[in-house]
């Protein structure tokens, strides 16, 4: 059982690198269930010169998400955030409105911290493709309207994969989904810290393939 956040009162929990200060580069990821594997250890990221922290509310549409980076206490300051997009919001409100709140979602992130990337969720398969589909497409206006660089992670998640989801169809699999998963957040950091935004990038860890 995780601890309830003070200021959504949503279940809210963050693991941070224990090499605070060391000659690397820290990234903070954000974002809810999704995280969870990440934040209690049973997946890791792949070794590299990166630092990862996490900060995973489950249950979290784009507006709780906002308060919690508002009030987030870091133990130092990140070279990178990396915020998940929330697909929470595909049952809460309109894709207009996800839109809306997306947007102050990613404005807290920059009032706060220099760099910013937008991960897009995978699929769920319990929801129809093309409302995800449109989600998406408006999350990817809102971030590039915000000079944001927005990375899909949905072609390395193909639905046949069954494997690659739990059985309630929405989270990641702990042996095959989410390592994937953590893969790509990897690259996106990598890829944000250490190439020039509009060069087109493929997101996949040279060593790790997508589900095929």
């Amino acid at each position: 059982m995780w601890p309830r956040s003070a200021v959504t009162s949503h279940y809210h929990k963050t693991a941070f690198p224990e090499n605070a200060g060391k000659n690397s580069k820290f990234v903070l990821v954000f974002g809810d269930s999704h995280l969870r594997s990440l934040v209690d250890g049973y997946v890791q990221m792949p070794e590299g010169d990166l630092r990862f922290g996490y900060s995973s509310t489950p249950g979290a549409y784009a507006a709780v998400l906002h308060k919690e980076v508002l009030n987030e206490t870091l133990p130092e300051e990140p070279d990178l955030v990396c915020l998940i997009a929330p697909g929470n919001n595909l049952s809460n409100n309109t894709i207009q409105q996800a839109g809306k709140e997306f947007a102050s979602l990613i404005c807290s992130a920059q009032g706060r911290w220099n760099k910013v990337v937008v991960i897009y969720f995978p699929n769920r398969l319990t929801v129809e493709f093309p409302y995800q589909d449109m989600l998406r497409q408006e999350y990817h206006r809102v971030a590039a309207s915000m000079n944001v660089r927005y990375l899909s992670t949905v072609d390395h998640f193909p639905a046949r994969s069954s494997d690659l989801w739990c059985g309630d169809g929405v989270h990641l699999s702990d042996d095959h989904g989410m390592p994937i998963f953590a893969q790509l957040i990897w690259c996106a950091a990598y890829y944000q810290l250490n190439i020039p935004q509009g060069i087109k990038t493929t997101l996949l860890h040279p060593d790790v393939h997508s589900a095929e």
